[in-house]
Order: structure tokens, then sequence, then C-alpha cells
């Protein structure tokens, strides 16, 4: 049995995905996947163990800190299949996207299997059960994602936000989560009571932080309904995860 080395970068859910593509292309070449997640920059400050319980995942991976020595970057699904053409026995590459086919019913569902084999961690369950107080069953998850993400800002404006939400039941609760403390004020001054927002650290740049943003990933893929950002990793896997209907705000 070969070995395929993937190190995984940048945000929570542009690892996941990359991990979720490498556990599939591992599994379809039959390789151990050994997965390096980076615990010390400032994107994702945190070991893959303080935010998931990967015990339901296949015995032939293992998941570290370490940062790979080679850069080779494989990005998509046209990329996996150049470099992994190789007969190489052992594959060292880089990914913060997708690099697994989802073309057919088949590759999807392989996709989505190992995507939910992933739990939350004893850490990000504490978070969770802390806001079940303050988490209305009947609300719908909120998505605005902002700071660096320039694309997300200029598609998803807060006023697109705000007429989307205004066209809702006006007695629906708005679970709402941000990574901008201003557009969560933005929302609670518009919207009220009817806005729920536990989140208290926005900085993805320490543990205590990675953590609560993992709680925010599990809280948004357990509602039906997700009214995200355009150009969100985040939206888009939690929608994956839980199976949700994904609604991109945009003007």
């Amino acid at each position: 049995m070969g070995t395929l080395f993937l190190e995984v970068n940048a945000g929570l859910c542009n690892r996941l995905r990359a991990l979720v593509s490498g556990l599939c292309w591992a599994d379809v070449m039959n390789r151990k996947l050994v997965v390096g997640w980076p615990d010390l920059k400032p994107e994702c400050a945190a070991s893959f163990s303080n935010l998931f319980d990967g015990t339901g995942l296949p015995d032939w991976i293992e998941i570290n800190n370490r940062t790979l020595v080679t850069k080779m970057q494989v990005l998509s699904p046209a990329d996996a299949a150049h470099v992994f053409r190789s007969s190489d026995p052992i594959l060292f590459i880089q990914s913060h996207g997708c690099f697994w086919p989802r073309d057919t019913d088949a590759r999807r569902e392989k996709w989505l299997s190992y995507l939910r084999l992933l739990k939350p961690s004893s850490e990000v369950n504490t978070v969770l059960e802390s806001w079940t107080t303050s988490i209305a069953p009947d609300s719908v998850a909120v998505h605005i994602r902002r700071t660096d993400n320039q694309k997300a800002i200029h598609l998803s404006p807060l006023e697109a936000f705000r007429v989307r939400l205004h066209a809702l039941h006006n007695h629906m609760f708005l679970l709402v989560f941000s990574d901008d403390e201003k557009a969560i004020d933005a929302m609670k001054s518009e919207f009220g009571y009817r806005v729920l927002a536990p989140e208290t650290i926005r900085n993805r740049g320490n543990l205590d932080g990675m953590i609560e943003a993992t709680a925010v990933f599990f809280a948004m893929a357990a509602k039906p309904l997700i009214l995200g950002s355009a150009n969100s990793s985040f939206s888009e896997i939690a929608r994956d995860y839980g199976n949700s209907v994904l609604e991109l705000v945009t003007t």
C-alpha cells in the first residue's frame, strides 16, 4: 500500500474540503493517508483533535500537526487527475480546495459520507451545549462572511441581508453568525429580539476562537435553511454536512 501525504491549509472549511477529498482519493487508490494539519497559522490556530472527534474515521488515516516540506498544490479534480496518474508509492500534495470530483451521484455520496464521519470534539460539544438555551429550534441560520473575504463583502452586502431577512416571517428567529461584530450589531439594530447571536469570540488566531468557530459550523449545519454569503466555503460545507438548503444572499 502506498501513502498519500496531504497538507491542508487556509481556514477551517477550506481544510475540511481538502481533508475529505484526500480521504476519497486515498480510498479509491488504496493508499494510506497522512494529513498535516498545521495548528500555528492565524487562520486556523488549533489542532484537528481540538476541534473534531475523528474516532469514526478509517484506520488508514493519520492526522498530525506537522507541515509538509513539499508545496505541490492540488486544488481541483483536474489537478488531482493529473498528479494521481503517477505510480510513485509516495505522493506529497498540499491543498485548501475540493479536489475530489462530485460530478456523479456516487462520487458526491462518497464525499458526503466521509465528511459526515467528522463529529465535534468534547471542547466543541461543551460550547454547543452552552448555546442550547439561546438557539431557538425554529430559527434560520444566517452567515455573514466579512474580514478578509473581499468577494463576500462585495457580492453579499449587509443591505442584501436586510432585504432578505425582512422577507421572512416576522416572528422567525435569526441565528446570526459573522466574523465581524459590526455586522452582528447591524442585524440586532435592524431585527431586535429576533437576532440570536451566541458567538462571543471572532478571532481564529487562538484556540478558544477556533473551538467556537467549529461550534458555529455544527450549529449552522443543524438548521434546515442557511442564508449565507457568496464565496464562502464555510456556508457551503455546513450545508453539505447537514444536508441543509443554502441560499446565497446577493444583490
